[in-house]
């Protein structure tokens, strides 16, 4: 990619609902977003950031470090394969820059960063040193074109922390006192967080934390006067700023293999509808409420991209798409010819998902994380196994590509749920498999964040080198790693851990060789199964009346026994001889009712759900 800035003309709007230009002592601003956000998307932090600063008057670039740095480093597979590790996994990135900062001590720190790089199979040696050394020389050229900026803005993830950090100290080692200001803004767990950062990074002016759209005055105000502090966030004026991609675009075009494969990045909504998750502090971290901008607005932009420039892939950065989408796909007809990614809960009926397709190409990230009961009870998912389980029904039969993981290592997960858990990975080759394993991260402001003290009684860094990070707080523990030191690993647990991860690489295999269990219904009504679970061995087994009965209305939903009993016009003992036939031979299994937690039975059948029901039932 060429490294020409983007020339932008400054925005300015005024009026009811608008925010008024300021009289600026910073006028010109470079947005900047850094490595290690994934390369081949758009980063709608910075994007949004730079509307706002231009809705404010400044002049404004986008710098798209994150892009550009990996076109530069990337020469091989393997260089591929690895840095798409680096946008996956904070630590690995962290520990491949973690020597460039001020600070950094050869002799008391490179053998323990070694060994934590071992312990969690980060990337080798070689590959770190010289990730390391080119992004290096990157930064030495990136603050020479920065030269001439009032102000630099740097939006910060997990992976795109350290290398921010590592931009202000070259800055201000570079220009000292009469250069440009640094802005720094993001994912920062806690306002706490952001003070401990402001206090150790002396090169950072001032830390936003939170949303960004109502903040950029009192930034202003805080730079004007000379004074280093933490910005709380808002976000009332969010529905008044939406992500211009054109520039972006333009630029992306010149690289064709790079084309290809660019997605566009747009939200429709901000904050989780649900927000009840024990682990998770999605809300809480970013000082935010749910809320959304109307769906038309979004697929107009949509559209509009693509008609000026073919843009037809697309991700959204939800945490979980609002069904406002689905009924705005339903009610206006809408259909288009895209690739979409995003993100929904497993609670989305049949007739969503069909919804979703009406955009094209779909894939899905669903919030799964556990196929166990008790473990999602605990969790508060708001959801069942079974919610869990027909959601990949549907993608199977529907064809979506549904990407989801298992979360792991809960400080309340017992060693009974991990043998659960291994069971029945092995018992459900023929449902879409996860894609990965998360290990449970011990968050600010979640639920879990109350057993902080008795979690991490002995707070350590894996490795001295974090220090450089923050100073050791165990508040610290979702933004850098921080373990107990008084809490030795638990050898049942740890071993379980372990076969999860293999088993997920098992039932991928098994998947990918056509492990199925498919339905069919007759002429006479009765159901057929092709059982494929063994790959490459296909049994056939016709269903009776009794069982079809069953396995059919299943399909669309859970039965208790005596819908059962009901259903098929027998005694309650013949409907739970029934159930334990078709849970014995793999066909259904137990799970609750989300509300009542009553026990019901679910289907384990692919191939039969039922067609979505008419419009004006659906959407009423």
């Amino acid at each position: 990619m060429s490294k020409q800035i983007f020339e932008l003309t400054p925005v300015r709007r005024s009026g009811k609902g608008r925010t008024s230009p300021l009289q600026l002592a910073f006028h010109r601003v470079a947005v900047v977003s850094l490595p290690f956000y994934t390369q081949y998307t758009a980063c709608l932090p910075a994007m949004l950031l730079r509307e706002i600063t231009k809705a404010h008057g400044a002049e404004a670039d986008l710098f798209a470090g994150h892009i550009e740095f990996a076109l530069e480093f990337i020469r091989s597979q393997r260089d591929h394969d690895v840095y798409k590790d680096l946008t996956h996994e904070a630590s690995f990135a962290d520990l491949c820059l973690l020597p460039l900062l001020r600070g950094w001590d050869e002799t008391d720190m490179r053998a323990g960063l070694d060994a934590y790089a071992d312990r969690i199979s980060a990337p080798d040696r070689e590959f770190r040193d010289r990730l390391g050394a080119a992004f290096d020389s990157y930064l030495d050229a990136l603050v020479e074109r920065l030269h001439g900026y009032d102000v630099i803005a740097l939006t910060a993830t997990h992976f795109q922390l350290v290398p921010s950090l590592l931009l202000a100290e070259r800055l201000k080692s570079r220009y000292g006192s009469t250069g440009p200001k640094v802005v720094l803004g993001g994912y920062l767990a806690s306002i706490e967080n952001a003070r401990l950062l402001l206090e150790q990074h002396q090169d950072v002016d001032v830390i936003v934390y939170g949303e960004g759209e109502d903040v950029w005055p009192r930034v202003m105000r805080a730079l004007e006067q000379g004074r280093r502090k933490v910005v709380r966030g808002s976000a009332a004026s969010f529905r008044n700023f939406f992500p211009k991609h054109d520039d972006l675009l333009r630029q992306v075009a010149r690289v064709p293999w790079l084309k290809g494969r660019f997605a566009a990045t747009l939200e429709i909504s901000r904050g989780c509808y649900w927000d009840k998750c024990d682990f998770c502090n999605f809300n809480a971290a970013y000082d935010a409420v749910f809320k959304a901008h109307a769906a038309e607005r979004t697929l107009a932009e949509m559209d509009r991209l693509e008609r000026e420039f073919g843009q037809r892939k697309f991700q959204f950065t939800d945490t979980a798409i609002p069904r406002t989408l689905t009924r705005h796909l339903i009610q206006q007809d809408l259909r288009r010819d895209w690739d979409v990614f995003l993100e929904i809960r497993p609670d989305f009926d049949y007739y969503e998902y069909e919804a979703l397709q009406r955009l094209g190409t779909i894939r899905v990230q669903i919030g799964i994380e556990s196929i166990v009961e008790s473990h999602l009870d605990r969790m508060n998912k708001n959801s069942t196994v079974g919610d869990n389980v027909r959601a990949l029904l549907i993608c199977q039969q529907l064809d979506i590509a549904p990407t989801w993981g298992l979360l792991i290592n809960h400080p309340n997960e017992t060693v009974e749920e991990l043998d659960a858990t291994l069971e029945r990975m092995r018992a459900w080759r023929h449902l879409p498999p996860p894609k990965y394993a998360s290990f449970c991260e011990l968050r600010v402001g979640s639920a879990l964040d109350q057993q902080r003290d008795e979690i991490l009684s002995a707070p350590v860094y894996p490795c001295p080198a974090y220090a450089l990070l923050l100073p050791l707080r165990p508040e610290c523990a979702d933004f850098v790693p921080v373990e107990s030191s008084d809490q030795p690993a638990d050898p049942e647990r740890v071993s379980r851990l372990k076969l999860i991860q293999r088993e997920i690489d098992a039932w991928q295999a098994d998947y990918d060789a056509g492990s199925r269990l498919l339905g069919r219904l007759t002429e006479s009504g009765l159901v057929e199964i092709s059982d494929r679970r063994r790959p490459g061995h296909e049994q056939i087994d016709l269903l009776n009346e009794h069982a079809s009965a069953v396995i059919r209305t299943m399909a669309n939903g859970a039965l208790t026994v005596e819908e059962i009993t009901a259903l098929v016009s027998c005694s309650t003992s013949a409907a739970q001889q029934l159930c334990s036939e078709l849970v014995d031979a793999g066909y259904a299994f137990w799970s609750v009712q989300r509300r009542s937690a009553r026990p019901v039975l679910e289907g384990l059948v692919g191939g039969l759900i039922a067609a979505a029901a008419p419009l004006p039932e659906r959407v009423s």
